[in-house]
């Protein structure tokens, strides 16, 4: 995949309201916030987003998802060396899970 740039500015929460920024999970803002833009994939306040490019983010796994509000997904993960040390963790616990079963690891999830 294409590493997209991302833009961060700060600007009056009306403003960003205006221009379609979304604010989630009910969190308070001040007068003047940071909008996050990823071109065509979201824009919102403060998206604690600290990337000027996608490809700085690595590899990133999805946790959980949930939903918060009526079409809103909330999505928990893991990205760069985070995620790379969860998937590592992953395979240790798939690969012992193997071994006591004395299958192969892609035969765990049938057994």
């Amino acid at each position: 995949a294409g590493a997209t740039p991302l833009t961060t500015r700060e600007m009056a929460i009306d403003d960003a309201r205006a221009a379609g920024a979304t604010a989630m999970f009910g969190e308070k803002y001040d007068d003047v916030v940071r909008v996050v833009d990823v071109p065509g994939v979201s824009m919102e306040l403060c998206g604690g987003t600290h990337v000027s490019n996608t490809s700085e983010i690595g590899a990133f796994k999805v946790l959980a998802e949930s939903g918060i509000a009526s079409g809103v997904r909330r999505i928990e993960a893991v990205a760069g060396s985070a995620a790379v040390e969860y998937m590592r963790q992953i395979d240790s616990v798939v690969r012992a899970t193997a071994g006591s079963l004395k299958v192969k690891a892609d035969e765990v999830p049938s057994r």
